[in-house]
């Protein structure tokens, strides 16, 4: 039968654990050469292979695992792995049960495996990884968004928004967090004053202001206090401070320090992009 290991467990070396609205995350490294024999966990959970690779079996099926690689495991299921020469650096999230009960509110069963080689969902991933060495006020909200964008990609669920642009839902749930940005907000009580569900608000949110709630949370005070946009929460060596701050050197980012310049520019492109419609609106145009 193999052994089934108990939520919040794992086999590696667990640099760094967290726990935020019935999910655990934690930082996993394994060593070069290590054989992990077939095994299974009690609560669902997804990996982002951070650096290193190996080789996974489930069923009668394989996979190859490697960096940028963000891999769903069902509950229950029975895998083995074999890493690579090089040690591996996992970022593992653990969903608790309400979670799994939730996904069927969005059309979806957290029941099969996913996996994603790079792209949009890796990117999402190593967002929330940053979230996760991020621990400050708006970080737990971050982390709710982007596990609920995570898990509507694993069921395979379109929850994106639709219909006209900028619905009044949307722009009256923005000004709530204008209003309110000083205080500790979650996803989902946000969603309620909206009156949507927390998936459709997460993405729409995205989709119509290019960010998360979590990161327009961040940027918030920024702009209230008349600092550049460019400068807002997309910052790389701020996320990079947040990380060194816990790990202490740059030894376990694996491919964050990349990452930052990328999303650096990402952010400098957003935040020149509102300072023009700003000034645009102040000449009138």
């Amino acid at each position: 039968m193999g052994t089934q290991l108990e939520g919040g467990r794992f086999f590696g070396r667990t640099l760094r654990r967290r726990s935020v609205a019935q999910l655990t995350l934690a930082d996993v490294v394994y060593p070069a050469g290590a054989r992990l024999p077939s095994h299974s966990h009690e609560r669902a959970y997804f990996c982002l292979i951070r650096r290193g690779s190996y080789t996974e079996t489930y069923g009668r099926r394989t996979r190859e695992c490697r960096p940028m690689t963000l891999v769903f495991h069902p509950p229950g299921e029975r895998h083995a792995q074999t890493f690579s020469g090089s040690p591996v650096a996992s970022f593992n999230v653990e969903i608790g049960c309400e979670w799994l009960q939730r996904a069927t509110e969005w059309s979806g069963h957290l029941d099969q495996p996913a996996e994603f080689h790079g792209g949009e969902v890796a990117a999402l991933g190593l967002s929330l990884f940053h979230e996760f060495a991020c621990d400050d006020k708006d970080s737990a909200v971050t982390i709710e968004g982007l596990t609920i964008e995570i898990l509507a990609a694993c069921t395979g669920s379109n929850a994106t928004a639709c219909g006209a642009p900028h619905p009044r839902w949307l722009v009256e749930a923005r000004d709530l967090l204008d209003a309110r940005f000083r205080e500790s907000l979650t996803l989902r009580s946000i969603a309620r004053e909206a009156g949507v569900h927390p998936v459709y608000f997460a993405t729409a949110f995205r989709r119509f202001y290019h960010r998360s709630v979590g990161e327009y949370l961040r940027w918030r005070p920024l702009e209230y206090e008349g600092l550049p946009g460019n400068i807002a929460p997309f910052s790389g060596s701020r996320r990079n401070n947040c990380v060194r701050l816990h790990y202490g050197h740059d030894e376990n980012l694996g491919a964050i320090t990349s990452y930052g310049r990328v999303a650096s520019r990402a952010g400098s492109t957003h935040g020149a992009r509102y300072d023009h419609r700003r000034q645009n609106a102040r000449r009138g145009d």
